[in-house]
């Protein structure tokens, strides 16, 4: 069966939840910016976007969704919980979408490839106390990159779901890029590999999404859920990168937003792998 792009994941998710400075990296506020039906407007360049969604019907029912993004950076977090008749959903998706360009002024027009990391963590968890309860929350994080008309992507998704009496948790990763397509899972890292004109600008997109929603059909018994990405979501560097099939180590990489993306943002405790070959 083919999956759908990471691009048409994102806003089918917008839809379908509507219904229930170091390193360099600027800094900017995140800015709601949607059409009437709260699907996220998407324009070319540099940009921070959030959007969030949150109800809960119950006086005892509750619900979150927060975000924050930076260049390099999403980080966001959801919760909720409803009983009786009472029901809860919220979800917020927020992006960061940069033109960068891979600079070394020997290398300038000539071809180049690179293999871009991203680093992402969660808690999950969904709760349900009773039959008939249903609590679900979900992570989906996604990297895209455009050369020269090219989209190559890479996303991952991560479900809880607890029907009352049983609970389903599934992860699916999805990477389509210059090696091909990939199913395999990479825990806590999206890799993309990506051809370029050194010196020739791109754009580089990144989003994250995390959602809930419980139905409590009626009984006193507890739905919930909860979902924390607020330790997530770092570029974590080029790696891979040569001219012409050779290796190329002295390089930089800026985006139209002024971000110096040369170095990784992942923090320091946390280890990133080489992407496997």
């Amino acid at each position: 069966m083919k999956l759908p792009s990471a691009k048409h994941w994102i806003f089918a998710l917008s839809f379908m939840f509507l219904l229930i400075a170091p390193h360099g990296r600027a800094l900017a506020t995140v800015v709601a910016s949607a059409n009437a039906n709260g699907v996220v407007l998407i324009d070319s360049g540099s940009k921070l976007l959030a959007h969030e969604e949150s109800s809960h019907t119950g006086v005892q029912d509750r619900s979150f969704a927060r975000a924050t993004a930076q260049y390099g950076i999403t980080k966001a977090t959801t919760g909720g919980a409803a009983s009786g008749s009472g029901n809860a959903f919220s979800g917020r998706y927020t992006q960061w979408t940069d033109v960068i360009a891979f600079n070394s002024p020997s290398l300038t027009g000539e071809k180049g490839q690179a293999t871009l990391g991203f680093s992402y963590g969660y808690l999950i968890d969904s709760s349900a106390l009773a039959e008939g309860k249903r609590a679900h929350v979900q992570f989906v994080m996604a990297a895209t990159v455009n050369v020269n008309s090219s989209e190559y992507s890479n996303f991952v998704i991560a479900n809880s779901t607890n029907k009352g009496s049983s609970i389903d948790v599934d992860v699916v990763q999805r990477r389509s890029d210059v090696n091909g397509n990939s199913d395999q899972i990479t825990p806590h890292f999206l890799y993309l590999t990506t051809d370029f004109i050194w010196g020739t600008p791109f754009t580089l997109d990144v989003k994250m999404a995390v959602n809930g929603r419980t139905l409590a059909a009626g009984t006193q018994d507890l739905a919930s859920y909860e979902l924390d990405a607020s330790q997530s979501g770092y570029w974590a560097g080029a790696m891979n990168v040569s001219s012409n099939g050779l290796p190329v180590s002295d390089f930089t990489i800026y985006g139209e937003s002024g971000t110096n993306y040369t170095n990784s943002f992942v923090p320091q405790q946390v280890e990133v792998p080489e992407p496997s070959t």
